[in-house]
């Protein structure tokens, strides 16, 4: 522990830590076929339940820490940070999906009965260009076939999409005030739309068990 930044705050460190394990402990539940899971519901419900709100505390948790060199005076320029962001967030994600394409297009996925339902949707859909070419532009993510690749990757999309943004929102917080809930508000809107725009039609059809951990 004596090598920890001193800027670097342990608290948030274990908080994201509990969260993890939550989400490891998710996907591991979901793993379990129903018929043991469900007369199991006391011990798997709540992780079931737990998984999609540890989601949520990572994004929390990055917007935090991301806030910090702003308010410090510490502020990078945009281009900067914006590398940064595609080198910790991008560019594992592209290698993670280009990894699972080469995988699921070599390797035969025969049912697996010991295996719960949700682990058996993985790996349905052929490897397809487009769909490979879907994935790594981060769009299309209305459902779990959409994901089929490597589904745990729609939180690491929505990160990538609100780094980028993130700057201007840290601007209106800081020159608009109690406006910039309203200018929050209009942007989210307009992002929703944008959304329909490019066939993501019903985010919320992703499964709520579905999570991974986010990247601060």
């Amino acid at each position: 522990m004596r090598n920890v930044p001193v800027d670097r705050l342990r608290r948030l460190d274990a908080l994201r830590g509990i969260a993890a394990f939550v989400v490891v402990v998710n996907h591991a539940a979901l793993a379990v076929p129903e018929a043991i899971r469900e007369s199991l519901p006391s011990v798997s419900s709540p992780f079931l339940i737990s998984g999609r709100f540890c989601v949520m505390v990572f994004f929390v948790l990055s917007g935090f820490v991301l806030t910090l060199p702003y308010v410090s005076g510490k502020a990078v320029s945009y281009g900067s940070y914006l590398v940064r962001r595609i080198c910790r967030i991008y560019i594992p994600f592209a290698v993670a999906v280009l990894f699972s394409a080469v995988c699921c297009s070599l390797l035969d996925r025969p049912d697996m009965p010991m295996l719960s339902d949700w682990i058996n949707s993985f790996w349905q859909q052929p490897v397809t260009g487009r769909l490979v070419a879907q994935q790594l532009a981060m769009t299309g993510i209305d459902g779990p076939n959409s994901i089929s690749l490597d589904p745990p990757i729609w939180s690491l999309i929505i990160e990538m999409r609100i780094s980028i943004l993130f700057p201007l929102l840290v601007l209106c917080v800081r020159r608009l005030g109690w406006l910039s809930i309203v200018a929050a508000m209009l942007l989210a809107y307009g992002c929703g739309k944008l959304a329909m725009g490019i066939g993501e039609k019903d985010v919320n059809a992703v499964p709520d068990s579905i999570t991974t951990v986010a990247v601060p």
